[in-house]
């Protein structure tokens, strides 16, 4: 929905600080310093990932970069710039300016033309975002929220001499810019803890993290001896064959280990493919979009269907508890998740169940390989659709697996949960420097829309 109350009561009636001004000052609409200009329903049918000309999209804000392109005619009236200051008329309605290449600006999204005889362009960088997260807030929607470029017009900007607007951006710089920096460090945290994570699941999948424990350990039982006992296990299911994989080259394992297929530990199912419908509080159906980067599932906003719908889908089979959840369809294909525990759920087909064999069912070593990268690209060679991406559970079965014995496995996952501990706590003192870093800018923000860092300058 559209924004339903004027834009004028919502600042009038507003407690932000940030759309406080200094009481010397007059308001003056945006769209008396600046032409809002919309952008254009290009044809979709011409979008691609590499030919053309790049596309900003809403997603693409704050982004800095498209990875959407277009490969057809266009007007150059829609041409955006380095430096253009650019929002997004849905969602959220960010607010950004634009410092990625030369891109054709898409529907939903408008750049905003400041004329600089009557308006400091920076200025109205730092002053814009909290009157679009006013209006965002005073938007009632069921779905996605909308702005119209009427509305951005209409929002009353604090007007303060010109020559003032060049002196509060000077001051707010010249304060932030230690601040600006440390978020800057803060930012690149997330990408260093993300290649840990994997370096400490390369080092569990190949021997490295246990190497001083198998020396301390030399009479543990060998691999091979488990997958024997699990192949009369097997026999007992209807499982499709094992490829062999006496002709691959692979690397050099510690002697107790061993290379398998994933088939000789696990049995891999998917669901009806039918889609069930939705049903107001009803039972959680859990899908890829579900996956939360920590390894976990949100649960908050899982869709629901009706019993019938999940009697339906349990003809199949039923997900237990500690089953493994596998995505298989789509932009997130080659994430694993375990299964909720102590509740009822089914799940799409865009996800596999992989239910370990024996006594590998309460191991979570191929929980953490199946998140390593050394599985992720063999999930990702095997890829069978142009479009969505799609992998078939005989590529899952065929999974080549390095492994341990059973007592190192757990001496593995061990050591994974301690040292990803680690990782988690650093995350969580990131997001905290972050917020206090945000909460610093608001602060000089508001100081400055007041008029209080130049009134004695």
């Amino acid at each position: 929905m559209s924004l339903t109350v004027p834009v004028a009561e919502i600042i009038n009636s507003s407690t932000n600080p940030l759309l406080a001004i200094d009481p010397s000052w007059e308001r003056v609409p945006l769209g008396k310093i600046a032409k809002v200009l919309n952008g254009f329903a290009f044809k979709s049918e011409l979008f691609n990932d590499k030919k053309g000309t790049p596309l900003i999209r809403i997603r693409d804000i704050g982004n800095n970069k498209t990875e959407c392109y277009y490969d057809g005619v266009f007007d150059e009236a829609y041409v955006i710039h380095p430096g253009d200051l650019l929002v997004g008329m849905d969602g959220d309605f960010n607010c950004s300016t634009w410092r990625g290449p030369k891109a054709l600006l898409n529907q939903r999204v408008c750049k905003i033309e400041v004329n600089i005889e009557q308006y400091n362009r920076k200025f109205l960088e730092y002053v814009l975002p909290g009157y679009l997260k006013a209006i965002n807030e005073n938007t009632s929607s069921q779905t996605v929220k909308h702005l119209s470029s009427r509305s951005i017009s209409e929002i009353l900007l604090p007007n303060p001499p010109l020559t003032e607007q060049q002196r509060i951006v000077a001051r707010v710089e010249a304060l932030l810019s230690h601040v600006n920096a440390a978020r800057e460090r803060l930012s690149r945290v997330p990408l260093i803890m993300k290649k840990f994570r994997q370096a400490v699941l390369a080092a569990a999948c190949s021997g490295g993290l246990t190497e001083g424990w198998r020396k301390e350990n030399p009479d543990i039982e060998e691999a091979n001896k488990l997958v024997k006992r699990l192949e009369s296990i097997r026999k007992q299911f209807k499982i499709r064959e094992i490829s062999s994989i006496d002709n691959l080259e692979l690397s050099d394992l510690p002697d107790s280990w061993t290379w398998i297929r994933l088939a000789n530990i696990a049995i891999v199912m998917d669901p009806d493919h039918k889609m069930p419908k939705s049903s107001d509080g009803g039972i959680i159906f859990i899908s890829p979009k579900d996956f939360k980067e920590n390894y976990q599932i949100d649960m908050t906003k899982t869709k629901r269907i009706s019993d019938e719908e999940f009697l339906r889908l349990s003809k199949k089979f039923v997900p237990r508890p500690l089953d493994i959840l596998y995505s298989r369809i789509g932009a997130d294909l080659g994430k694993a998740r375990k299964a909720p525990q102590d509740i009822k759920f089914h799940i799409s087909y865009s996800l596999a169940v992989i239910r370990q064999l024996g006594e590998m069912e309460n191991s979570d070593y191929l929980f953490w390989l199946l998140n390593s990268m050394f599985i992720r690209n063999q999930a990702f060679e095997n890829v069978r659709s142009i479009g969505v991406p799609d992998l078939g559970l005989r590529d899952i079965d065929n999974f080549i697996i390095p492994l341990p014995p059973l007592a190192e496995q757990y001496e593995i996952v061990r050591r994974v949960g301690l040292l990803f501990e680690r990782a988690d706590a650093i995350d969580r003192e990131v997001e905290a420097a972050t917020r206090r870093c945000e909460r610093l800018t608001q602060a000089v923000l508001g100081k400055a829309f007041r008029g209080e860092l130049t009134r004695n300058l």
